[in-house]
């Protein structure tokens, strides 16, 4: 069986890398990740401990601004009824819940919200979309997602004449 391509898993590590080279204002950057079930009891146990099923995948600070919760989402996906539920939560308490599917779009958000970024941080993230397609592009080339390059026929044998009947059938030597 093959495994799972970690398309979320991607983007997470390239809005890390964006927003440790494009916000200017002081910050801290954290990511969330609950597992998957490991066993019978293992999102119990992570319960016991305060895990939370919903929990967004992102929590950006930065100085007088609220608290940015972002939920990432592979391209096509949309948050699920227990995240769209804390993301409701976080608004109540006064934090900045949204959900994304391209570092351009985490950029956007920023802009905003009125983050201090880089002059060119719109470019670094076309770049980190960029990079998070090729990457998911080629882990799918890599388990052979990827529909096959179509075939040309193999060619049949081609039949060539010996030396002698070869000079023959040119008109040499009659």
């Amino acid at each position: 069986m093959t495994r799972p391509i970690a398309r979320e898993g991607i983007l997470q590590r390239h809005v890390k890398l964006f927003v440790r080279d494009a916000v200017t204002a002081p910050h801290e950057f954290f990511a969330f990740d609950r597992a998957k079930a490991a066993g019978k009891f293992s999102h119990m146990r992570e319960a016991g401990r305060g895990v939370r099923k919903g929990t967004p995948d992102t929590l950006l600070l930065v100085l007088e601004h609220p608290p940015l919760f972002v939920e990432l989402k592979a391209p096509g996906g949309k948050p699920d009824a227990a995240q769209i539920a804390v993301g409701d939560a976080l608004r109540a308490v006064g934090c900045r819940w949204e959900w994304c599917t391209t570092v351009l779009s985490y950029c956007a958000i920023l802009a905003e919200m009125g983050v201090p970024m880089a002059g060119n941080a719109t470019v670094q993230a076309l770049q980190h979309d960029g990079a998070v397609a090729s990457l998911i592009a080629q882990a799918e080339a890599k388990r052979g997602d990827l529909p096959k390059a179509a075939r040309k026929p193999k060619a049949a044998p081609r039949y060539t004449a010996s030396g002698k009947r070869a000079g023959r059938m040119a008109g040499v030597g009659r």
